[in-house]
This record gives structure tokens, sequence and C-alpha cells, in this order.
């Protein structure tokens, strides 16, 4: 049993000796590298085994006694076995350390990153406060530079187009064909859709944007009556057999249908304030003036909806008029615009535009209140947007 017992530890004594015997020390080997030595020694440790198994077989077999093996030189070598362990766990240790090190390090430049977060912001409000300061001030004293100005130079002023989309009340006009004799009983659709208004405006910028200037527009929407059967008379002067003249009279029925064309205007003063902001603006305002609703009847024959009237259904004589109701206006308005350059702007507003007319449509009708709410849309030329 000695004999074997021997062998074996030379053999791992060897094993570990020539493991040892790298350029690098041991507690300067990377972590690779020990696991790959771990792995080493585990299958050296292995295949020993199974030798010293067979070894043991090989032993229990009656033999002469054999003498005791000399000294090798490699019998000093488990003192240095025990070395390298030390070393592996001073490595270990070392390794925790600097671990411990390291998130010592992160958690202090954790709390340094915090405290610098908060000196930027504390800054930053600063710089802010610091930047909308000299903004104040430069923009007072650009004022100033522009109110030592001539006035002349200091207001600008616009020109516009302006087209609308008007949803027209049309209660004033259902009273008139409710009340009105000659279009007393006549069906008509009131289909309460927009209609276009068509309208210019003039503006001049007195002073830090309060606007004084004018508008006028027109609108139009036309309603045709359910056709009915109409009577024409035609008169034609004639000559009896004594050369005096004398009027004959031609009584024609046919099918017809009345046409009302409403054409509401309005004339007035405008006052607006604006708000500049970049490119932007916006502006509230009122109009007050007034205008009228317009309303022309034609009564035309009706042939099955054709589209159009040749000469021979033109109007005659007697078959058209037209009702005025003239109105107090006043509407408010506001909305926001935008400066394509210093001379061209454009914008888009909501209005509501009151009509009261004291007498109506005339004797007989009353008065009436009418609210047209609208879209207008502004095209500007000038430098007051």
């Amino acid at each position: 049993m000695r004999y074997p017992i021997m062998y074996v530890t030379t053999i791992v004594v060897a094993l570990i000796s020539n493991a040892l015997a790298a350029d690098k020390p041991t507690a300067e080997m990377s972590v690779e590298e020990l696991r790959t030595l771990r792995d080493q020694l585990k299958k050296e440790n292995s295949e020993l085994r199974t030798r010293l198994e067979n070894s043991s077989k090989e032993s229990n077999r009656p033999t002469k006694e054999t003498p005791a093996p000399k000294t090798s030189p490699h019998e000093a070598v488990p003192e240095r076995t025990g070395g390298s362990i030390s070393r592996v766990r001073e490595h270990n240790e070392v390794l925790a350390q600097m671990r411990e090190d390291l998130l010592e390090d992160i958690a202090e430049l954790k709390e340094e990153m915090h405290e610098l977060r908060m000196e930027l912001r504390k800054e930053f409000a600063e710089l802010e406060s610091e930047l909308r300061d000299e903004e104040r001030d430069l923009r007072g004293e650009l004022e100033d530079v522009w109110k030592k100005r001539p006035v002349s130079e200091r207001r600008r002023w616009s020109v516009l187009l302006v087209p609308q989309l008007t949803w027209i009340d049309e209660d004033p006009i259902i009273d008139l064909v409710e009340k009105d004799r000659t279009l007393r009983g006549r069906a008509f659709t009131f289909d309460g859709k927009p209609s276009l208004t068509l309208g210019t405006m003039g503006y001049v910028d007195v002073e830090n944007g309060l606007r004084l200037g004018g508008t006028f527009g027109v609108g139009y929407k036309g309603y045709h009556s359910e056709p009915f059967k109409g009577i024409h008379i035609a008169q034609t002067t004639v000559q009896n057999d004594d050369g005096d003249d004398y009027f004959s009279y031609d009584t024609t029925s046919y099918d017809s249908t009345v046409i009302l064309h409403v054409f509401p205007v309005h004339i007035g003063c405008v006052v607006e304030k604006s708000y500049g902001f970049g490119g932007w603006n916006t502006f509230v305002g009122i109009m007050i003036g007034g205008g009228a609703y317009t309303v022309l009847k034609s009564v035309i024959p009706y042939e099955g909806g054709g589209a159009f009237i040749g000469e021979s259904r033109d109007y005659d004589d007697g078959r058209h008029s037209a009702a005025v109701a003239p109105c107090a206006i006043f509407d408010i308005h506001g909305g926001v615009g935008f400066e394509l350059s210093p001379r061209f702007h454009l914008g888009v507003d909501g209005v509501v535009k009151i009509m009261y007319a004291h007498n109506g449509f005339g004797a007989g009708f009353g008065d009436f209140v009418a609210v047209s709410p609208g879209l207008r849309f502004r095209l500007a030329i000038g430098r007051a947007g």
C-alpha cells in the first residue's frame, strides 16, 4: 500500500508544480485563467482517482515487500501547493474588496450627479429669469424708439379681401312669405345651408395693436317655390274700323315658379385689438354700422325645371319686384392671423352678425332681429397684419 500512495502523491505534486510554473504569479492571474486551472486540476484529479483504484487492486495481490522509494526532489512540492491555495484566497479577497470599492464609488458618483443636476436646474432658472428681464428691457427700449418716430411712420395699414361663409338667418324671409299676399300659400324650401358673402376691409394700426377701419360686404342666397298654375294677362292695343284705339286682353295659363333672391348687405366701422407673438397674431373686434335685407321676387314660367331662360320666358314688366328691410348692424369677431411676409398676411376669424330692422319689410310686418354666424377668411396686403 505504501508504494501506490507515494506514487500518486508524486504525480499530484508534479502536476501542481507544472501548473505553478507559469510566468505570472498566481495572485496576478485573471479569473479566466484560474477557472481554466481549476478545470484542469479536476480532470487530472479524476484520472488520478482511477489510477489509484487500479493500484489498490494490484496491492491486494501477494507480493514481496518492496523497499521504500528513495527520496524524490518533488517531496518539497506540498509546501508550494499550500502557497498557491493561499494566493487564490488572497486573489478572491482582493476581488471582493475591489467590488466593494467600486460600489462605493458608484454611490458617490450618483450623489454627485444628483447635486450637479440640482445646481444645473437652479442655474437654468436664474438664466431664464435674466433673459426674460433682458427681453422686457429690450422691448421697452424698442417701444421708446418707436414712439419717437413720426406718427405717419408709426401707423401701419392693410387692405383685405374677406370672403365669408354665412349661415343667413331665414326667419325674416319665412315671415315675409307668410305675411305677403303675393307669396301667401307658396311653398319654399328653406334648407339652412351656408351661403357666400364677399366683402372688403381696411384698417390702420393706430398704436399698440389697436386697429381702426371700415368694412363692406354683400351676400346672396336664392329660394325657389314649388311650381303652381299661373295666369298671365297680356294687353295689346288694336284699332277698330273707325280708326279708334282700344285695348285687347289675352289670358294665358301656365305653370310658374317664384324665385326669391336674398341679398344681405352691410357697411360699418371696425375696431380691433391684436396681440402678436412671432409671426402669429390673435385679434378680437367689433363692427358697428348699417345695412339691409334686400329680397328680389321674380315670377317666371316653369317648364320642367329647365336651367335656361330664353327671350320668350324673360321677365315681363310687373313680373319682378323688391322688398327692403333697412337694418342696424353690430357684429363681434375674433380670430388668428399669420404673417407670410412683412406685407402679406393670412387669417381666419369667427363672426356673429346681428341685424335689427325696426319696421321690417314695411307696414304690417313688424320689426325683427336676425342673427347670422359665419366663418371669415382674410387675405391682407399691408404691414398691419
